[in-house]
């Protein structure tokens, strides 16, 4: 249409850039035009650039999911309820994370979040949309549970726990049709103990903190680790996830005949893009 994408999503103009900010995600995303000394232009002109990212298209998909969590009852916000509703994985999470996500998308603090908190926020978490930086910033104030930018003991704990149950999680499913996986599952936590153990050596050796800097050393190193963290985030299909929704189709067509070509296309995907 002819609207710009940023209006599109909070009645404002167009922005092709926006500053980059060096301090913290929350600092980003939570300042006020009247306060911190950040000037109402380049205010929202952040706001505008993050908002830009997303294409008219991912804005009415963005919509559509963003409604089916307020309950679609005629609700403009979303509440903690339908926000957990949205991102599923973080019930599994310690409350104490889950509840930091959900500030780091809440803005303005009033506990629930306009549409517009939240392009914004996950602009800044989603594998489209993020830059690696923003993907590492996201994650490390996500598990910094009490905003004093350090990660204690237990945070680095909870984070590691995390990101490589995920990764054994997918062993798992390899492993479902084996009649000893019971087993190997055991042995497969015991191992994830151990490295959880031996990587938390690596990243706070004697100290009790670990800084943003030295968190971003290991995570520049862990790609799969950090998308793990941001797993539940990722509402919107990468052509990754695409091609391997179309091979699970496809391999549950056992007909196929070597040779043959087959096209599967998704018809909500094809209205997407």
């Amino acid at each position: 249409g002819p609207r710009t994408r940023g209006a599109a999503l909070a009645g404002m103009g167009h922005c092709s850039s926006a500053p980059r900010f060096k301090g913290g995600l929350r600092a980003l995303i939570n300042a006020s035009p009247s306060s911190d000394g950040y000037s109402d232009e380049w205010y929202f002109e952040t706001m505008n650039g993050l908002l830009d990212r997303w294409a008219y298209s991912h804005v009415q998909f963005l919509r559509k999911r963003f409604l089916e969590a307020t309950g679609d009852k005629g609700e403009k916000e979303l509440d903690k309820k339908g926000f957990y509703k949205l991102f599923a994985e973080l019930q599994d999470m310690p409350k104490a994370v889950a509840e930091s996500a959900f500030r780091m998308f809440d803005t303005d603090a009033s506990g629930t979040l306009n549409f517009r908190e939240f392009c914004c926020a996950l602009a800044l978490c989603c594998h489209l949309m993020s830059s690696v930086d923003e993907k590492m910033r996201f994650v490390f104030d996500m598990f910094d549970t009490n905003d004093d930018g350090l990660l204690g003991a237990s945070d680095v704990q909870l984070l590691l726990d995390y990101a490589l149950q995920k990764e054994d999680m997918r062993v798992e499913e390899q492993q479902q049709s084996d009649d000893k996986a019971g087993d190997k599952d055991a042995v497969a936590r015991a191992r994830r103990q151990q490295r959880v153990a031996e990587i938390k050596q690596e990243l706070l050796g004697n100290s009790p903190y670990l800084t943003f800097e030295r968190f971003c050393e290991w995570a520049e190193r862990n790609h799969d680790s950090l998308n793990n963290l941001l797993h539940t985030f990722q509402i919107v299909p990468s052509p990754e996830r695409e091609c391997t929704i179309c091979e699970e189709i496809l391999s549950r067509h056992h007909s196929l005949q070597e040779g043959s070509t087959w096209y599967c296309i998704s018809h909500k995907w094809l209205q997407v893009w």
